[in-house]
């Protein structure tokens, strides 16, 4: 997993469902407007089953925060601001 001071997001999901499209694009507005405040991993289910099992993704997107070596609680999608304010709290640990 990436190691370093920022946290990190990583993000299951599956290319052809459609509802996913605007995850995408609040994670794109979020790595442009944080940068190298936070790192945006994201995992193809389709393409890596192993992972998805080994993280118990029951649903997509399936999200979780990863810092100081601590994997966070999983979440479902999510606005830009909650996730703004979120990658800003982790931070301030």
């Amino acid at each position: 997993m990436p190691a370093g001071p920022a946290p990190t997001i990583i993000t299951s999901y599956v290319s052809w469902f459609f509802t996913l499209i605007s995850f995408r694009e609040i994670l794109k507005q979020l790595d442009e407007e944080l940068g190298d405040s936070v790192q945006i991993v994201k995992v193809d289910i389709d393409q890596y089953p192993k992972l998805a099992k080994g993280f118990n993704v029951m649903g997509i997107p399936n999200s979780r925060f990863y810092f100081n070596n601590q994997f966070k609680q999983p979440f479902f999608g999510g606005s830009l601001k909650k996730l703004k304010e979120e990658v800003l709290r982790i931070k301030a640990k």
